[in-house]
């Protein structure tokens, strides 16, 4: 949630970058001169990592743009981008080691304060999205009691 409404830009990169370093580190400026953040999440193109963290360390004001390199072979990238600084809520980010360092890989960062609140129902916050978080509650429980159903059943059938 962006409280303070500041303008921002969140770039998924999933091709290689044909583009000159100096090229991303112009337009970084631009960004950062225009005050606007960016966010860039880049798949599984190693090659885009020092064009895409020229990016961002250039529009980088204040901590508050951000680079996330997810690597080959990530199959679930919804979890390395969960515990990244790009999905924390407050101050735009997660802790200031995180933004400092400028590149969240596979281990993240969960910013404390929101931990118990984005982990309960997979990053959605309950107190800011109440109607979404029971629908995810009922979801689960569903799925659970479905589960324990399919369950009963294979144990009532005999071995032959």
């Amino acid at each position: 949630m962006n409280k303070s409404q500041k303008q921002r830009i969140i770039v998924f990169v999933g091709h290689p970058l044909e583009e000159e370093l100096a090229d991303f580190e112009e337009l970084g400026i631009r960004l950062r001169r225009n005050a606007v953040n960016i966010d860039v999440i880049n798949f599984a193109n190693p090659g885009n990592v020092p064009k895409l963290t020229a990016l961002v360390n250039a529009a980088n004001d204040g901590s508050m743009s951000h680079f996330l390199d997810v690597p080959l072979g990530v199959s679930m990238i919804t979890d390395v981008l969960i515990s990244s600084p790009i999905m924390m809520y407050d101050n735009g980010g997660g802790d200031d080691a995180a933004m400092n360092m400028g590149n969240a890989n596979m281990e993240g960062v969960v910013n404390n304060n929101n931990a118990s609140d984005m982990n309960q129902f997979g990053a959605v916050n309950a107190e800011l999205d109440p109607e979404l978080a029971m629908a995810l509650k009922m979801s689960l429980e569903e799925e659970r009691n479905r589960q324990k159903e399919e369950k009963g059943d294979s144990n009532d059938t005999p071995a032959n």
